[in-house]
């Protein structure tokens, strides 16, 4: 749901419209008749007072509805700043005789008290306003206003006691210049917070206030001449138009709040000038023997000026103290990340030319420390390797801990030797035990080095620092980086990819399977399908099996592949069969595969559990399978045998193994190698080859199946050769099942 739009000027209610045009145009009459002095004597002046009176309720009353149906944010500065408005009605209907004129305190009067109550007020609201627009406001914030008030009341009665009586008390005369004074200097300082570019709202307030000052320095410089009278032009004026302005601001739409930090000469400025004021007010006391509550007044205030430094001196010391918190780690007291970059970014920045070394390091199989010790014996570890490194870094380099059990090392001015240096200086600082829980632990670390200057940066040079670390864990233990190791990483950072896919993790991808269909030579019927598995990475797009099975190897989980693709395939199969199409699935299966204790059991639960029948399914094994562990593969095909599945001698000809598996393997199917079959239009040799391989295989009983057919040429040629089965891109690509599952709907019985 859109949130509700603030409401304008424009767009208030029609009601609210209608009062405010109505108040707008009252005043603009006002001036009208005052400027035309219709109001200076009898049944003008009257009705011209009552207007007045009654325009400046109502906007007070406007600004206090506007500031009730604000958000509970922008709600409390309106209300104050209303409440203040309504205190100065008051002290108008006290000055128009309506209200009882009373002296309180000395010779000031309840109209004057009143009209004093509206600065506190309005420094309330502005103060407020300006909370919600600075992204943090001094603590000694509250101890400015108490000096502000104190050095105002001592200033006050100073001037209080110069000044000449006239159309208000010797005290409120004095006390309204200050108060002015105040008030400008807060103006100033929420226009500078603004980077003096108001909102719309800010704007028409501040100019609002600046107005009321006007009206209260001509009210005073006419009351001190003895030229001031009821319904004075300028004065009216002047505040008709603060009301109007203050009014606008109310109703203003106001802008998204951007916060900024408060500038340094904002925060000192007004603590600056109240000291000043409170020091010179105590001094010109003392001097012209003012009366005690002046003193006394303007001694709190440097008493709070006094206080407020030794506040400033603690919220810097806790500003210090944070800083350095947040540049060292809280574990080993070592710098941070934060720091590691800032001190890199200093040094390019002052010397761009100079190079610097980077060594990032981490402690080899942590992890197993952390595992078996538990977590606060690896934490005393990392304590203990902190300690140990400090010890053997040089004056101008830095120390850092990255997180975890990665630290890094800025050492500037200093190139790939002196960094390689340094790592073995600090992997021999780890030749030594570490006693951890009543227990000698022998630990390790692996460092990658790489220096460079300003132009490749300080991501860059740790990237590199990255590649190198992980190279160095599969060789030397401390490596400088090499543009080799940037694929090198690549491949590592793929496999451990393919590890979190093949754990079941989110994020990377997943296994799927194409195929591609095996055609009858003879009919043109497609008798089977070639299940080839493929990776669908997310920033990859799809990686093949050329490039999945050697890293399933490197990660060590090949078996976890194997099982996975063989799921998958039995499943589609089922679902096939299940549809009423009854094609063969063929499935490769790596040499190690075979070498599963457990694949012959694997393979039967995964044909019961899916109720697909033992000969649909077709195994293939290459050559490599009999290089190693003879007996033992032997020993696994007999028994997939007697579950009833097909075994395929797949890529036939390109191994090293001798023609003797071809007489103790019991196989159903041979697969030529399309290393073969592609050129065998073209030369003589390898159509020979394919010619007596066809022959071999049908006098043992073979199904043979032909790879790479990509030309009818090349078909032609097979079927002269007697060929069973072929297999190509001259019939299709492998396909996603969806798109092959139609085409399987019609495909008859299997070869046999």
């Amino acid at each position: 749901m859109t949130p509700a739009r603030p409401r304008d000027l424009l767009d208030a209610p029609r009601p609210v419209r209608v009062v405010l045009v109505a108040v707008l145009a009252g005043y603009t009459l006002h001036f009208v008749v005052a400027s035309l002095g219709l109001n200076r004597s009898g049944a003008g002046a009257s009705v011209d007072a009552l207007a007045e009176l009654c325009l400046s309720v109502t906007g007070t009353v406007l600004i206090l509805v506007r500031g009730a149906g604000r958000s509970r944010s922008g709600r409390l500065p309106w209300l104050v700043f209303g409440g203040g408005l309504l205190v100065y009605g008051i002290g108008s209907l006290a000055m128009s005789g309506l209200v009882p004129n009373r002296t309180l305190v000395g010779s000031v009067r309840v109209s004057e008290a009143c009209w004093l109550a509206l600065f506190p007020c309005s420094f309330v609201a502005a103060m407020l306003m300006l909370r919600d627009r600075v992204s943090r406001l001094p603590s000694t914030l509250w101890l400015d206003g108490v000096i502000a008030g104190l050095s105002a009341a001592g200033l006050g009665v100073l001037l209080g006691a110069w000044a000449p009586t006239s159309a208000g008390g010797r005290l409120s005369t004095a006390m309204f210049p200050i108060a002015d004074l105040l008030l400008v200097m807060l103006v100033a300082l929420m226009f500078a917070v603004a980077d003096w570019r108001p909102e719309r709202n800010l704007l028409l307030l501040g100019l609002g206030l600046l107005a009321q000052t006007l009206g209260d320095t001509v009210w005073l410089a006419q009351s001190a001449a003895g030229t001031y009278t009821p319904h004075n032009l300028l004065p009216d004026l002047l505040y008709g138009s603060a009301v109007c302005l203050c009014l606008l601001a109310a109703w203003a739409r106001p802008r998204d709040r951007v916060t900024r930090p408060l500038a340094w000469w904002a925060v000192l400025a007004v603590p600056t000038a109240l000291g000043t004021v409170a020091v010179v007010t105590l001094v010109l006391a003392g001097l012209s023997r003012q009366p005690a509550s002046c003193v006394a007044l303007a001694a709190a205030a440097v008493v709070g000026v006094l206080a407020r430094a030794v506040l400033a001196v603690r919220d810097v010391h806790s500003l210090a103290q944070s800083r350095k918190e947040a540049r060292t780690d809280e574990l080993t007291g070592l710098a941070n990340r934060r720091a590691f970059h800032e001190a890199a970014e200093r040094h390019f920045g002052d010397h761009p030319d100079v190079p610097a070394a980077v060594l990032l390091f981490d402690v080899d199989r942590f992890k197993e420390v952390n595992d078996s010790l538990g977590h606060s014996v690896g934490d005393e570890l990392l304590v203990e390797l902190a300690a140990r490194w400090s010890a053997c870094i040089p004056g101008s380099g830095l120390l850092t801990r990255l997180g975890g059990d990665e630290f890094a090392v800025l050492i500037p001015a200093a190139g790939e030797q002196e960094g390689l240096a340094l790592a073995s200086r600090l992997r021999r600082s780890l030749d030594g035990p570490v006693a951890l829980a009543g227990i000698a632990v022998h630990v390790s670390a692996s460092v990658g080095v790489a220096a460079g200057g300003a132009g490749e940066g300080v991501a860059e040079l740790l990237r590199r620092a990255d590649i190198a670390m992980y190279a160095a864990k599969a060789g030397p233990g401390a490596r400088a980086y090499s543009t080799v190791d940037d694929e090198r990483l690549d491949r590592l950072r793929l496999g451990e990819s393919l590890r979190a896919v093949l754990g079941g993790e989110a994020g990377h991808g997943r296994l799927v399977l194409h195929y591609q269909p095996q055609l009858c030579l003879r009919s043109g019927a497609v008798l089977g399908l070639e299940a080839l598995v493929r990776w669908s990475h997310p920033g990859r797009g799809l990686v093949g099996p050329a490039e999945i099975l050697p890293l399933a190897e490197l990660i060590g989980r090949g078996r976890d592949l194997a099982r996975a693709v063989l799921g998958q395939a039995v499943e589609q199969a089922a679902r096939w069969h299940g549809a009423g199409a009854r094609p063969k699935l063929s499935v490769n299966l790596a040499p190690a595969d075979l070498l599963m204790p457990d694949l012959p059991d694997l393979v039967a639960s995964l044909l019961w559990r899916h109720g697909l029948e033992p000969e649909f399914l077709v195994l293939e094994i290459t050559e490599d399978s009999f290089m190693k562990e003879r007996a033992q593969t032997l020993r696994a095909l007999e028994a997939l045998r007697r579950i009833g599945v097909t075994i395929s001698i797949d890529d036939y000809g390109t191994g090293y193994s001798s023609l003797s598996y071809l007489r103790d393997l019991t196989a159903s199917e041979l697969k030529m190698d399309r290393s073969f079959v592609g050129d065998m239009t073209t030369c003589p040799r390898s159509a020979a080859i394919v010619r007596s391989t066809i022959a071999l295989a049908h006098d043992l009983g073979l199904v043979v199946v032909a790879e790479g057919v990509e030309t009818p040429e090349t078909e032609e040629e097979l079927r002269l050769a007697g060929c069973d089965v072929a297999q190509g891109y001259l019939y299709a690509r492998p396909l996603p099942a969806e798109q092959v599952s139609l085409e399987a709907r019609a495909l008859p019985a299997p070869l046999r």
